[in-house]
């Protein structure tokens, strides 16, 4: 389903940061792995039992995540 992030933050209770793109319209896929992040997805960095998602930040922004959705707010370079 196509959504904006604006849509997004408010279905998920949270906030752009970072100059994100109020009107971008994301409609890629939703991950929860990293390393399956297409140019266009939706990253959900959750912490795990065995590793914490926001570890992978910064490798799902590489492969070209449109949004990455956290618990909190996580520093990147």
């Amino acid at each position: 389903i196509p959504m904006t992030l604006a849509e997004i933050a408010a279905a998920v209770d949270g906030e752009l940061i970072g100059g994100a793109q109020a009107d971008l319209v994301v409609d890629g896929s939703v991950e929860t792995d990293s390393r399956l992040v297409t140019p266009g997805s939706v990253f959900f960095a959750l912490p795990g039992e065995v590793t914490d998602g926001r570890r992978f930040v910064p490798a799902a922004t590489e492969a070209g995540a449109a949004l990455v959705i956290t618990p909190e707010r996580v520093e990147t370079a």
